[in-house]
C-alpha cells in the first residue's frame, strides 16, 4: 500500500522526496490498528477489521503479542451482506478468548437482528465465551472489566468512524474515545457498574 501510495504521488507530481518524508514521519491512520493508552496492565486498540478477511489478518497478530486472552468488541454493519454476519462472529470467537458483540451502525436494520447473527457465528465455535450488550458504550466498558495484566483487547469494524447510524438517525460515536473513557472511567473505579 505505501509503494502504491508514493507510485501515485510520484505520478501525480508531487516530489518523490516530500512524499516519502511524509512517510517517514506517519506515526499511525487513525483507526486502524490505533493503540489507545491511558496507562493500563493490557494492550488495547481499535481496528477497522469489519470483514473476516481483516479478522484473519489482525486477530493471529493480535495473539502473537499476549501469553494472556484476547477480548474481541465487534458487531456488523446494518443494510450490508447479511451472509458476513454469522461469520464475523465466527472467525473472532475462533481467534479469541472473549467476544463482545454490540451495536455498529445498524442503519435501516433491527440492531437485535445484527447482534443474534453475530453471536450466533461466534457461539457455533464453542471455543471463546460471547456476550451481547446492546449499548456499545457498555460494551467496551465491559471489555476493559474482564481484560487483565498482558491481556490483549480490540474494538473492531468501525475503526476512525465518528458517527453511529441507525433508523432513528446519526449520533457522534469515537470508537477510540469511547475506549479512552471507558478505560479511564474503570482505573477511577474498577468496581462501579458502568456506564
Amino acid at each position: 500500500n505505501a509503494v502504491a501510495a508514493v507510485a501515485a504521488l510520484a505520478a501525480g507530481g508531487i516530489d518523490l522526496a516530500a512524499a516519502l518524508h511524509g512517510m517517514e514521519h506517519l506515526a499511525s491512520i487513525p483507526g486502524r490498528l490505533e493503540r489507545i493508552d491511558a496507562g493500563q496492565s493490557f494492550l488495547a486498540f481499535v481496528d477497522f477489521a469489519h470483514n473476516t478477511g481483516g479478522q484473519h489478518r489482525l486477530l493471529p497478530f493480535l495473539r502473537s503479542l499476549t501469553n494472556g486472552r484476547v477480548i474481541v468488541v465487534l458487531g456488523a454493519t446494518g443494510d450490508r451482506d447479511p451472509r458476513k454476519r454469522d461469520a464475523l462472529g465466527e472467525t473472532a470467537a475462533r481467534a479469541a478468548d472473549l467476544v463482545i458483540v454490540t451495536d455498529e451502525s445498524p442503519h435501516g436494520e433491527n440492531p437485535a437482528i445484527l447482534r443474534t447473527a453475530v453471536a450466533a457465528g461466534a457461539h457455533r465455535t464453542g471455543q471463546a465465551t460471547v456476550h451481547i450488550e446492546p449499548d456499545r458504550q457498555r460494551a467496551l466498558y465491559l471489555a476493559v472489566s474482564a481484560a487483565g495484566p498482558g491481556d490483549v483487547l480490540v474494538v473492531a469494524g468501525r475503526g476512525a468512524d465518528q458517527y453511529q447510524n441507525s433508523t432513528t438517525g446519526s449520533r457522534p460515536f469515537d470508537d477510540r474515545t469511547a475506549l479512552r473513557r471507558a478505560l479511564l472511567q474503570h482505573a477511577a473505579d474498577p468496581f462501579a457498574s458502568r456506564p
